[in-house]
């Protein structure tokens, strides 16, 4: 097997390792904020309704997750990175229990996971800086992969290197990572260099 370029990889989950299941559009016109980021739009809300719209978030995470599906090559890089002692990471903006579920359907363990619970959010670095930290790895050893701009721009902020997974709705973010490809086989060749 050929040597990673990278000491950590950083996942993204929904869209990233999972096939994309959560319908966005239809949840932002649900909670009432179709034109800004679901988490700000959540938080510029009285109480009351933000505890409503984190209701409707949940209940739509909580159908994705019956419809889980992994994206093509998903389980044979992980078990790459694991046989090349590659520290892996999840940091996602669903709930622990999506997490929690997301692991008991595949199986997959991580060294760390970071959910929406961490005081900071993508786009902001703090979560990839805290997993780089205890795990003692410099930010241009590691590569933060997922198919959003906040993926992108955390890792960037961070200092690692990006890799944006393609889809129908974000081929314009890939001129701002430093990779990017159209499946898992193509990630695997860019770590495996």
């Amino acid at each position: 097997m050929k040597k990673s370029i990278f000491k950590a990889v950083i996942f993204d989950m929904d869209g990233t390792l999972t096939v994309p299941t959560i319908d966005f559009e239809k949840m932002r016109k649900e909670i009432g904020c179709e034109h800004e980021d679901i988490i700000d739009g959540i938080n510029s809300l009285e109480p009351e309704e933000r505890e409503r719209a984190w209701r409707i978030v949940e209940q739509h995470e909580r159908e994705a997750m019956k419809k889980l599906r992994l994206n093509e090559g998903v389980c044979e890089l992980l078990k790459k990175l694991e046989m090349g002692n590659i520290r892996k990471g999840v940091l996602t903006r669903n709930s622990k229990a999506s997490y929690d579920e997301f692991v008991k359907v595949t199986n997959f363990t991580f060294d760390i996971a970071l959910d929406r619970s961490f005081p900071f959010l993508k786009p902001h670095p703090a979560a990839v800086i805290h997993m780089l930290t205890q795990w003692g790895i410099s930010p241009s050893d590691s590569l933060v992969v997922g198919d959003y701009i906040h993926d992108i721009q955390c890792g960037l902020a961070a200092g690692a290197f990006t890799c944006l997974v393609l889809n129908e709705r974000n081929q314009s973010y890939s001129k701002l990572a430093n990779f990017a490809v159209s499946n898992f086989f193509e990630l695997e060749n860019i770590i495996f260099a």
